[in-house]
Formats: C-alpha cells, sequence, structure tokens
C-alpha cells in the first residue's frame, strides 16, 4: 500500500488521496487504527495494564543503558543507522526514477497504451476505480495508493468529492468497492503494483489479513521517515518492540503486491525486457520500504534513551 502525500492538485478529477482523506477528517470521519499485541495473551491486558509493563520495561532496561557509556554508544550508532537508511531510501528513489524511463524509452508508445489498457480491465474486474494523474508535475501531483471503499459512507463522501467523465465512468466508481492513485509518469509497473494491494484486498487467504494489518498502521509506518531526521515523537522500548512486528506487516503486504503486479504485467504482454526491469524496480521500492522499517521500529528506543539521559544532565 503506497504513500498518498499532501497535495494540491488540478486535474481532471479533483482531488488527491490525502486531500481526499482530510476533507473525509473535516466532514467528522475517523480511520480506526488497532494495536496488535505480540502475544496472543497480551490482547487481553487492559491499555493501561500495557503501559504499566511498558514502563517498567523502560526503566528497569533503557533506563540504566541510557545514562552508561554503553548508552552514549548505542544512541550515536542507532541515529548512524537512521542517517543510513535515510541516505539509502533518496538513492533507492533515484534509481527507481531511472528504472521507470528505462522502461518507457525501451517501449513504444502503442505498446505502453496496451498494457495499460489491460491493466485497467483487470483493475476493473477487481472491481477497482483509477483516479489518473496526467498532469506530470513533481509538484503537484498525487503519490500512488489505493483507498477502501467498502464503507458506503465513506464511497459516498469520496463520490460527492469527484467530478466524472460521463455516466459510464460514474457507473465504473459506483460499482469498485476500492480506489486506486495512480500518477502516469510512474509507469505501468507502479499501476500494477497497486492493483497488485487490490489483489490482496480480495484474496481470502494470508494476503488479505496482512493487507489488512498493514493497512491499519501505514500512516504510521510512514511517520518517522517523513519527519525531520527520520524520527517521529514517539517513545518506549515496548512500542519499539511491537512496531519491529507490526511493520513486518507492511513489507509482506508490499512483497506479495509487487509479486502479483509481475504475473498481471506478464498477462498483460509486458515482454521478458520490461518483466526484468520491472521487477528490479519494484524490488528496489520493497528495499526502501524496509529502510523505513528501520526508522519505524528504532524510533521510539532511540528517543526513549535520549529522553532519559537529558533527564539525567538536568
Amino acid at each position: 500500500m503506497m504513500r498518498i502525500k499532501r497535495n494540491n492538485i488540478t486535474t481532471v478529477r479533483v482531488f488527491t488521496g490525502r486531500d481526499l482523506v482530510e476533507r473525509l477528517y473535516s466532514e467528522g470521519w475517523e480511520i480506526e487504527q488497532r494495536e496488535y499485541g505480540l502475544l496472543s495473551g497480551m490482547k487481553k491486558l487492559s491499555k493501561g495494564a500495557i503501559n504499566v509493563v511498558s514502563d517498567l520495561g523502560d526503566n528497569l532496561i533503557v533506563k540504566p543503558i541510557s545514562r552508561s557509556k554503553l548508552g552514549k554508544k548505542i544512541i550515536d550508532k542507532t541515529q548512524d543507522s537512521i542517517e543510513n537508511s535515510l541516505g539509502k531510501r533518496i538513492k533507492l528513489d533515484r534509481e527507481i526514477k531511472e528504472l521507470d524511463k528505462s522502461i518507457k524509452n525501451s517501449s513504444n508508445e502503442d505498446s505502453v497504451e496496451s498494457i495499460k489498457n489491460s491493466l485497467k480491465n483487470k483493475a476493473a474486474k477487481n472491481k477497482a476505480y483509477i483516479l489518473e494523474d496526467k498532469s506530470n508535475t513533481p509538484e503537484k501531483s498525487i503519490e500512488n495508493g489505493t483507498i477502501d471503499m467498502r464503507d458506503p459512507e465513506i464511497k459516498k463522501a469520496i463520490r460527492k468529492k469527484l467530478k466524472f467523465n460521463n455516466r459510464k465512468d460514474m457507473e465504473h466508481f459506483n460499482n469498485g468497492d476500492d480506489l486506486i492513485l495512480f500518477k502516469e509518469s510512474s509507469g505501468n509497473s507502479a499501476l500494477a503494483h497497486e492493483i497488485g494491494h487490490v489483489v490482496n484486498r480480495n484474496s481470502r487467504g494470508k494476503s488479505a489479513k496482512i493487507d489488512k494489518k498493514a493497512g491499519e498502521i501505514i500512516e504510521e509506518f510512514h511517520k518517522p521517515a517523513d519527519s525531520p531526521g527520520g524520527r517521529d515523537n514517539s517513545k518506549g522500548l515496548w512500542k519499539s518492540v511491537g512496531r519491529f512486528f507490526k511493520g513486518k506487516n507492511v513489507i509482506s503486504n508490499e512483497k506479495n503486491a509487487s509479486k502479483n503486479a509481475i504475473k498481471l504485467l506478464k498477462e498483460s504482454g509486458a515482454d521478458e525486457n520490461k518483466l526484468k526491469l520491472a521487477k528490479e524496480s519494484l524490488d528496489k521500492s520493497l528495499e526502501s520500504y524496509k529502510e523505513e522499517h528501520k526508522m519505524y521500529y528504532k524510533s521510539p528506543f532511540i528517543n526513549k534513551l535520549q529522553s532519559f539521559r537529558k533527564d539525567k544532565e538536568k
């Protein structure tokens, strides 16, 4: 499930995913997020009891370490690791864009359009409506993603924010369960990946369960990477450990979507060279998510270490 950044976009259809979600929030809608415990028995504990256990772990383990020379080394090493992950993500993003260019340059326009049309048909069969941004202006563009519209009230609210090309276009939306946000400049591999997420969601096996769990934490997952220094404001050893396991669902979900994407591209007529380049691009995207995962679970730990250390210095 790809991230949706905040952008102001003027296209045929008016709102980006983030704009859409923010509008829903402003009108009183809420998106529920659930926390999953590490052990099934922990689910029976109250939130207060979990906080007590978490605080106990911080005071017995993190606090003594933070105030030692070892603590200073751990803080420095963890911060170096986070900064390294930030640097790797920038490098990977640049490489992904170059690969996407290579895919376009190795294809004639008719071939690209044919594959895209086939992918759109597959999206329709999976009851997904595609909101396509053709502006090709980085500063005013959406970022690829999906929005679950299975809640009738959410779907109704989204429908009010969109402008449709014609009645058939509106009927396509009305029959959809998912909204796919697609930036045309990102190419067919990105579109196939987003459809791959819809395939995950529509499956009845393990992939659907992973998709659900990933969707419940995806905004939280991206927060450290979007924050200065690659860290959010969360604190605690328990939170760090919990994030490590919860974040694994996001990585698995992205991996499953990319696996689906290659299958979809192959079925849509992509040749071996295009498939090779697409897989390389999607693999690099997965590596980027793995670097985000490191920031996601390391942030609470280093923040707690530093807070204890600052208290000592007062």
